[in-house]
């Protein structure tokens, strides 16, 4: 079994133009959400459709980083800010220290 060579998709996620096709429908705006699949059984789509709500749902929980290292709720909350999604998940923040001097940040890319 196993899986097919057009499967796999090799080099850097985001190279790849997952909503170049407009996957999504006319009154959605579609994301990109890069992710591994390891599923020959189901698609893996690398986008999600946000709806052009006037409002997120506040129950929605699934934090995002933006390229100005700035954590927001989800892709909805994104959306309505006007960023641009870095990666999913809360930013992440490096701490170093060298020579008795602390130096931190945001990471702003995966």
């Amino acid at each position: 079994m196993g899986f097919k060579d057009s499967q796999f998709v090799f080099g850097p996620c985001h190279l790849s133009k997952p909503c170049a096709s407009k996957p999504c429908q006319r009154n959605q705006r579609c994301i990109p959400k890069y992710r591994v699949c390891l599923s020959d059984v189901s698609d893996c789509p690398q986008y999600e459709c946000i709806g052009h709500a006037a409002t997120c749902d506040k129950n929605s929980e699934d934090p995002v980083c933006d390229t100005e290292g700035i954590d927001h709720r989800s892709l909805c909350h994104l959306h309505q800010a006007g960023k641009i999604l870095a990666y999913m998940g809360r930013c992440q923040v490096c701490s170093t220290e060298r020579f008795g001097q602390k130096f931190s940040g945001g990471l702003s890319s995966p």
